[in-house]
């Protein structure tokens, strides 16, 4: 299953690229998530280095980890999951610059194992906790923007 998600943010993309390179900003902008804690991570997102988190799903924590493998800064960074109940989780932040704003564009394939369901529940649970999930992560990062906690 692929999903993408789009959000125009009026900061410099060199800004909010350098922000989502530490990956403690991770639980700055999903703090007020419930069920989300971060377990660790290495202090960067160079290609090799791993983010480990606690999300809920379903009222269940679920961990998960991260282990990134692609940057080209100031433009993109991926991560594929090492860790979780995903056969597959692969996510690429994608950063354009738009003058004065940037476009967030996060590009997901996801797939489950069909002893947890596969495609069927890709669809009807997976796809409406992450569209949540995602929604409410362009919530907090426009107002952390327009908070000035991005510097």
């Amino acid at each position: 299953m692929r999903l993408r998600f789009e959000q125009a943010l009026e900061i410099p993309r060199e800004r909010l690229f350098r922000f989502h390179c530490d990956p403690g900003n991770l639980a700055l902008l999903l703090e007020r998530r419930r069920g989300f804690r971060m377990l660790r991570h290495a202090g960067g997102i160079e290609p090799g280095s791993e983010t480990w988190v606690i999300d809920e799903f379903c009222g269940l924590p679920v961990t998960l980890g991260f282990r990134h493998v692609a940057l080209d800064a100031p433009h993109s960074f991926e991560e594929h999951l090492v860790h979780g109940p995903f056969a597959r989780f692969e996510h690429r932040h994608v950063f354009v610059d738009a003058g004065a704003s940037t476009r967030v564009i996060d590009e997901l394939d996801v797939g489950l194992p069909w002893w947890l369901g596969g495609e069927l529940a890709q669809r009807r649970l997976v796809a409406s906790h992450l569209h949540s999930a995602f929604e409410f992560r362009q919530r907090e990062l426009a107002r952390l923007v327009r908070e000035g906690a991005v510097p």
